[in-house]
C-alpha cells in the first residue's frame, strides 16, 4: 500500500513530482518509537487471542472456555489498550476484535466508571456516536435524573460517586482515587458539563485528600500510587486544579506540585514504585499498573515538561513484557515471584507504551471540511497532509475541490476516492464532475490538472 514515490497518471499526461527525501529530526520518543511497534504487536496478539466469544476478556487472564462469561468490569481499559496498539499497529484484526467488545458494551445495563471512555474510543475508531450515545443515555443521564440501577439501588451522580468512594475499603481504599478519576475521564468524554461533571471532580479531589498511608503492621493501604496517578489523570484530562488541605499531600500549593511527586516515585530504571516509602529498586516495588497511569497523567498534563519521565516509564514497561506478549503486574525480582499475567495490566501497558512515543502517522484523510471521519489525521489541505504523513505513508483525498498546489518532496502516496471508498478502483468518465479527486484503475491513482480560479489544481 505505501508507494517508494508518487507519480499522478493523468488522461494524456503524466505529472511527477520530485523527491527530495529530506531527513526530519527525531525526538528521544520518535526515534524510540521504531523500536516499539514489534511489542504492541505482540501485545495485541495476546489479547486478541485471549478474547472470549461474547467481546469480553477473563480476569486475570484465561479459564481455558472462551464461551464462558466475561469481567465485564474490564472491558474499557482492555479494549482501550488494544485499540491504543491498533492505532499504531493497523492490524485488521485488532479492529474486528474491538467491534466484538462494541456489541458487548452495547448489551450493558450496568456500568463501569470506564465505559465512558471505550465508548469514545469505539466512536473514534468506527464513526458515528453509536457507543457514547448509549452509555450517556443509559448511564450518566440516569445518574442525572437519580434514576440509574444497579445491583437493585438507584443512584444519582451524588449517590453514585459515594457508593465508589464506600466501595473500596482495607487494602483497596486507595483505589477510589483510582475509580473517580477514570470516572471523570469517562463522563468528560461522553459529554457530562456543569454541576453533573463537577460532582465527579469534587469525588476526585475528595479521594486525594484522603489517600491514606501505608501500615506496614496491619498491611493496610495499598495502591497508593494507583489512587494518585489515576486521580491526577482524571483532573488533568478536565484542566482542574487542586490544592490538598488533608491527607498525604495536605498543603501542595497546586496540582504541579502533585505531578511533582508523583514523578518523585520513579526509580532510575524508569518504573514507578507503589508508595513514596518504598522506593528501593528491584525490590518489587516498582509495578506496571502505576507505571502505565502514571505515564497517562504526565502526557496527559503536561507531555513535553515530563517526556522523560513518561519515556523512561515507557522503557521499564517494555523491559517486563513477558514472552507470551503480556505483562505482569508486579514482575519477579529475586526472591518475590511475579504477581502472574492479567490482561487489565497487559492492556494498561499497552495504553501506557501506545502514547509515551511519537509514532510517525502513516495514513492521512484530505475532505474539504477537514472532519473526515479520522480524528488525530483528517486535513483540509492535500499539502498540510502530506507535510505530516511519514514517510512510505498514504494521503487519502475524498472528492472536493482544492485550490492548491502540493510540493510532495518525500516519499508517500497520495490516492483519490469516491464517496470514501478505497475497495474497488473506479475509471475516470466524463460523467463525473470537474475539479474533484477520483481514484483511477491506474495504480496508485490518476489526476488530471485543471484550472481553478486562476490555480492549476489536480483532479
Amino acid at each position: 500500500m505505501y508507494g517508494k514515490k508518487t507519480v499522478y497518471k493523468m488522461m494524456g499526461l503524466v505529472v511527477m513530482f520530485a523527491m527530495l527525501f529530506a531527513a526530519s529530526p527525531f525526538s528521544l520518543a520518535s526515534a524510540e518509537a521504531i523500536e516499539v511497534q514489534p511489542a504492541l504487536q505482540s501485545g495485541g496478539d495476546r489479547l486478541v487471542a485471549l478474547q472470549n466469544a461474547d467481546g469480553g476478556w477473563d480476569w486475570p487472564l484465561d479459564d481455558g472456555n472462551s464461551a464462558t462469561g466475561s469481567a465485564l468490569n474490564t472491558i474499557g481499559p482492555i479494549a482501550k489498550g488494544l485499540a491504543e496498539a491498533y492505532g499504531v499497529t493497523g492490524d485488521a484484526g485488532y479492529l474486528t476484535a474491538l467491534a466484538k467488545t462494541g456489541g458487548l458494551l452495547l448489551s450493558k445495563t450496568e456500568f463501569s466508571t470506564s465505559d465512558g471512555y471505550l465508548a469514545a474510543t469505539l466512536d473514534d475508531i468506527f464513526g458515528g456516536n453509536t457507543y457514547v450515545s448509549y452509555v450517556k443515555m443509559n448511564f450518566f443521564d440516569k445518574l442525572q435524573t437519580g434514576s440509574y440501577s444497579r445491583g437493585g439501588t438507584t443512584y444519582s451522580t451524588a449517590t453514585y460517586v459515594t457508593y465508589i468512594r464506600n466501595n473500596r475499603s482495607g487494602q483497596s481504599a486507595n483505589l477510589a482515587a483510582w475509580d473517580l478519576g477514570m470516572g471523570l475521564v469517562s463522563a468528560a468524554s461522553c459529554g457530562v458539563t456543569g454541576s453533573e461533571l463537577q460532582t465527579w471532580i469534587d469525588g476526585v479531589k475528595a479521594e486525594i485528600n484522603q489517600l491514606d498511608d501505608y501500615d506496614d503492621e496491619s498491611n493496610e493501604m495499598w495502591y497508593f500510587t494507583d489512587g494518585l496517578a489515576g486521580a491526577l489523570y482524571g483532573l488533568a484530562f478536565v484542566g482542574e486544579d487542586f490544592a490538598p488541605t488533608e491527607g498525604y499531600y495536605a498543603g501542595a500549593a497546586n496540582i504541579g506540585v502533585l505531578f511533582d511527586a508523583l514523578a518523585a516515585l520513579q526509580s532510575s530504571n524508569g518504573g514507578i514504585v507503589w508508595h513514596p516509602g518504598y522506593t528501593l529498586e528491584n525490590d518489587q516495588n516498582e509495578g506496571t499498573q502505576q507505571t502505565a497511569y502514571s505515564i497517562l497523567a504526565f502526557n496527559e498534563y503536561d507531555r513535553n515538561a515530563y517526556l522523560d519521565n513518561i519515556v523512561a516509564a515507557a522503557d521499564y514497561l517494555m523491559d517486563i513484557q513477558l514472552p507470551t506478549g503480556g505483562w505482569d503486574n508486579y514482575p519477579a525480582v529475586g526472591e518475590y515471584e511475579a504477581s502472574g499475567e492479567n490482561n487489565e495490566v497487559t492492556a494498561e501497558a499497552l495504553w501506557g507504551i501506545s502514547v509515551a512515543y511519537d509514532f510517525p502517522l502513516m495514513e492521512a484523510w484530505v475532505c474539504e471540511s477537514g472532519d473526515c471521519g479520522h480524528p488525530g489525521a483528517e486535513f483540509s489541505s492535500i499539502q498540510a497532509a502530506v507535510d505530516t504523513v511519514a514517510e512510505g505513508g498514504v494521503v487519502n483525498v475524498m472528492p472536493g475541490v482544492y485550490a492548491e498546489s502540493p510540493n510532495i518532496t518525500k516519499a508517500v502516496t497520495v490516492q483519490g476516492t469516491v464517496g470514501g471508498d478505497f475497495s474497488l478502483p473506479v475509471a475516470l468518465s466524463d460523467t463525473q464532475e470537474v475539479g474533484k479527486w477520483y481514484r483511477d484503475r491506474y495504480a496508485p491513482a490518476a489526476f488530471e490538472s485543471y484550472d481553478f480560479g486562476g490555480e492549476m489544481v489536480l483532479r
